[in-house]
């Protein structure tokens, strides 16, 4: 078994696989193994169930871009976007798909409450205020509720006494 592959080496890796590169181009352009390559990417796919899913969304975004004339810095844009969601879903211990599926839920519960998605934050902090403030209602309603008895059994006793 040999040494474990260096992280920097499989940042350099990752990108090119996504950009649509094959194995052994990665392979020649970082100076490894084609083996370490598929090793690269075969851990990739074991973290992450949707790692082809998301290559083949950045190699379909980047033909799209490249078949529309934009320049190289718009599809090295998309690239760095690609691979930032992917570290972030990461460090969240998300799936690509668990991050979009979880945008898609906030995104219907701010239609249902019809608020806009930027509003929605303020939008739950309100209704934590008021339910806040009718806990606190409540709270005082049943201490009135309390004192009334508490007054109540008082006069009895005050009645019965006196008789």
């Amino acid at each position: 078994m040999g040494a474990k592959i260096p992280r920097p080496i499989k940042l350099e890796v990752i990108p090119k696989w996504l950009q649509g590169k094959s194995r052994d181009q990665i392979a020649r352009e970082v100076g490894i193994g084609a083996g370490t390559v598929s090793g690269i990417i075969n851990e990739c796919r074991q973290n992450d169930l949707q790692f082809d899913l998301l290559r083949e969304v950045a190699v379909k975004l980047r033909e799209g871009i490249a078949g529309e004339g934009e320049d190289l810095d718009q599809i090295e844009k998309i690239e760095s976007l690609i691979i930032s969601l992917e570290v972030f879903c990461f460090k969240q211990g998300l799936s690509v798909k668990g991050f979009f599926d979880q945008v898609r839920e906030l995104y219907w519960a701010a239609e249902k409450y019809e608020t806009s998605l930027d509003e929605f934050p303020d939008y739950i902090k309100q209704l934590e205020s008021n339910t806040n403030m009718l806990i606190e209602e409540i709270k005082q309603l049943k201490q009135e509720k309390q004192n009334a008895l508490n007054n109540r059994q008082i006069t009895a006793n005050y009645l019965k006494s006196s008789r």
